[in-house]
This record gives structure tokens, C-alpha cells and sequence, in this order.
């Protein structure tokens, strides 16, 4: 199977295992983060260079008003399992969920809509010498 069809593999099983995936990585999660803006991302820096802001700064605490601000969730060994971009309604979010592997981590990123948490996307990213 190529790289290709497994990650379209991938993303037609996402409909049906969101909740599984969600279950898991927020049972995992052992500190929440807050931020303005992207602070977190396997990506660093890539948000700010390509669509030119700056990236945000984290919060002491949850925002009163949690709209346009990002959740972080880390596990016991320090590594982002969750990442939430919170919308203007309450309740609407979108997600990405991180599996950690020993040769990498797999994204899978959910849309804003509560009740329909369709598929984004699902990536992969290598790893060398603990490096993604």
C-alpha cells in the first residue's frame, strides 16, 4: 500500500473512531495549556511564516471568553496529545488528536461542529534522534 492510500485509509476510518481518539488522548492529558495564538506545533513556526503573524503567547489561566484561543493538552511524559482552536460559538472546536509512535506521531484533525466532527485531515510526521 502506498503512502497515499494509506493515509486515504486513514481519514475514511476517522469519521467512526473520532470518539475513541478523543476518549483516549483526553484521558491521557495531565496539563491543559491555554494560549492566544498557535504556541504549540510539529510545524514550529510554520503558521507565522506562511500566513505572516506572529505566534501567540501562553495564558496563566482559561480565558473568560474562550473564543480564538488555543487548548494545549500534554501527557505524563510532556508530549502534545491534544490541540483545540476554540470558535466563536461555545461548544464548537476543532481538534487534533496526536499518536505517538517510536519512529514518529500521527495528526488527526477534526472540524469546529459539535455535532459533526468531520475529518480534516490526518497526517504523519518521522522522527530522527527524537526529532519530528
Amino acid at each position: 500500500m502506498s503512502t497515499a492510500e494509506s493515509v486515504q485509509a486513514r481519514l475514511a476510518r476517522a469519521v467512526a473512531e473520532y470518539q475513541a481518539l478523543k476518549q483516549k488522548a483526553e484521558s491521557s492529558v495531565v496539563r491543559w495549556i491555554w494560549a492566544t495564538d498557535s504556541v504549540y506545533s510539529l510545524k514550529p513556526g510554520f503558521d507565522a511564516r506562511i500566513h505572516g503573524f506572529s505566534e501567540g503567547r501562553k495564558l496563566e489561566r482559561e480565558p473568560a471568553k474562550c473564543a480564538y484561543h488555543f487548548q494545549y493538552g500534554f501527557d505524563a511524559a510532556g508530549r502534545l496529545v491534544v490541540a483545540r482552536l476554540h470558535g466563536e460559538w461555545d461548544g464548537h472546536f476543532t481538534e487534533n488528536f496526536f499518536i505517538h509512535h517510536d519512529d514518529g506521531v500521527e495528526e488527526w484533525s477534526y472540524g469546529p461542529h459539535p455535532q459533526f466532527k468531520n475529518p480534516r485531515g490526518v497526517g504523519r510526521f518521522t522522527s530522527r534522534d527524537g526529532s519530528v
